[in-house]
């Protein structure tokens, strides 16, 4: 097989990423919309994972007018201006492409990225290699044939769709090197190419099935019928040829730009790192290779910030004297976090498997009441020992959504008094429009630390368990960190909330905060 050069539209990749999330974008701590470099990067991961391309490039548009628009000054005027939102987005996305993932970007002033690409993929197939243009744009099928295909990546849970000579024809109804004339015809709304007037894609697909190609139905242009379809031909015939010439996309560029220079290496950890906490995408860090560090934090924190956690330390409890020292330290401190494990998400029917406390950044306790394999400590003496903690007025506590911690413990008789912080509504308030409040996501966002997922101890599908039913030593490290996170997050968004100003604070605690029992009621 050739050795494959990949060639990435890029600004069809970007427009793509910022409309799949505009109903809902991604947005960074400083309120900055990063949906477009996110999904770039997330297009960009699934094909280098699935196509492990030797040969890349990302090809942009120079932004600045082109022939076509000196041939016809309505090209492309009816397209809306990119969104503010995205043009924020690009120069991040070239850096990161370039500086951190260190991918050449191909563009020239005065021409088009179709351009660049099609100049490109004539040169890559002359030398013998093959050029993979990655976009779903029906213009570059014009560019099919010997040593070049499309790449169609679509969206996530959709295959990807390969697109060469054989199967060119399934989409337009005409093949490969007859688009253009397809076009031609029929015009294209999005670029403002007018086409013959009144001459669809149907009417266009038939006729060139007929005759084979736009100089040829001219040329017999008393052949065709009915009289009112030649008549449009015969009136729009200046519009057809301009607009074939719009839509040809140029193979002669001179472009400073060599095919081994396009040969793919490896990031630049340090500036991708950089980059990636800079802009606060930390999901996808994984994905390129810079793994996960719970010590890291968005940004520089300051020594206080929760941000600053130490390395874990997560225990399981197994004896009622060292729950009994446990609460003890909890009463001197003075505020701690609380996670019920349980056997249902309906906290009214769930039962209680075990709890984990947590009073100290990186340090928490799991204790285990209901596992069906021990150890176990009596359910009822736990509770017994809780009960007081959990009631007491002067000693705050916190949870993650606690509404749910609260009605599990209703069940066994608990009220629980004095809340003082529940991570999801902190970050409700902060950043409303954040994709998950979830633990997960907010551990990531705040630490860079990735959790463990409730599937990893219980399984999946039809081999999920309940959790009574998880290993104990499973279930500490997994309620542990939930705690611990917890706490972490608790403090660290009150912090932001408080740098913050204004009504926020007050919001959260004299509110949010005494609201909770209140709906839990």
């Amino acid at each position: 097989m050739s050795k494959q050069v990949f060639l990435l539209d890029a600004y069809a990749m970007l427009y793509r990423a910022h409309f799949a999330f505009i109903r809902n974008p991604l947005r960074n701590s400083r309120g900055e919309d990063t949906s477009a470099l996110f999904g770039l990067l997330l297009q960009l991961g699934r094909l280098l994972e699935k196509c492990a391309p030797e040969y890349l490039a990302f090809v942009f548009d120079s932004g600045k007018p082109t022939f076509r628009h000196q041939m016809y000054s309505q090209y492309k005027a009816t397209r809306e201006k990119m969104p503010e939102d995205m043009r924020s987005q690009i120069a991040p996305a070239r850096e990161l492409i370039e500086r951190g993932l260190r991918i050449p970007i191909c563009e020239l002033e005065g021409f088009e990225a179709d351009d660049v690409i099609g100049t490109l993929a004539r040169r890559i197939a002359a030398a013998g290699m093959e050029a993979v243009i990655v976009s779903g744009d029906k213009d570059f099928y014009q560019l099919i044939g010997p040593g070049v295909k499309l790449y169609n990546p679509h969206g996530q849970g959709e295959d990807a769709e390969w697109v060469d000579t054989s199967n060119a024809h399934e989409r337009l109804g005409v093949t490969a090197g007859q688009t253009v004339d397809l076009l031609a015809l029929m015009g294209d709304s999005s670029d403002n190419v007018p086409g013959v007037r009144g001459i669809g894609k149907v009417t266009a697909v038939k006729l060139l099935q007929e005759f084979g190609s736009l100089d040829s139905l001219y040329e017999r242009l008393d052949q065709v019928k009915p009289e009112g379809v030649r008549n449009k031909l015969t009136e729009g015939r200046d519009q057809a040829l301009l607009s074939r010439e719009l839509v040809t996309i140029r193979t002669d560029l001179v472009l400073p730009v060599t095919i081994e220079s396009l040969q793919r290496q490896e990031p630049d950890a340090a500036v991708l790192d950089e980059l990636f906490r800079r802009h606060e995408i930390f999901k996808l860090r994984e994905r390129f290779g810079l793994g996960f560090n719970a010590q890291a934090g968005p940004q520089a924190a300051p020594a206080e910030s929760a941000a600053a956690a130490p390395a874990h330390d997560y225990r399981l409890v197994v004896s009622l004297d060292a729950l009994d020292d446990l609460i003890t330290a909890i009463r001197a401190k003075g505020v701690f976090a609380v996670d019920t494990e349980t056997t249902s998400l309906d906290p009214l029917c769930a039962d209680l498997v075990g709890v984990s406390l947590a009073w100290e950044l990186g340090v928490a306790y799991y204790i285990p009441v209901a596992h069906a394999e021990g150890p176990n400590l009596d359910r009822g003496s736990v509770l017994a020992r809780l009960k007081p903690l959990l009631e007491s007025e002067s000693v705050g506590c916190i949870g993650q959504n606690i509404k749910y911690d609260l009605l599990v413990f209703s069940r066994y008789g608990i009220a629980v008094r004095a809340i003082v912080g529940d991570p999801m509504l902190a970050s409700y308030l902060l950043d409303p429009g954040r994709r998950s409040h979830g633990l997960d996501s907010l551990a990531l966002w705040l630490f860079n630390h990735k959790m463990i997922s409730y599937e990893e101890v219980t399984g999946r599908g039809k081999e999920q368990v309940l959790f009574d039913r998880v290993p104990v030593d499973a279930a500490c490290a997994y309620s542990a960190e939930d705690a611990d996170m917890a706490l972490a997050a608790a403090l660290e968004l009150e912090r932001r909330l408080n740098d913050q100003g204004g009504l926020l604070p007050d919001l959260y605690r004299k509110v949010e905060l005494p609201l909770i029992p209140v709906l839990a009621r």
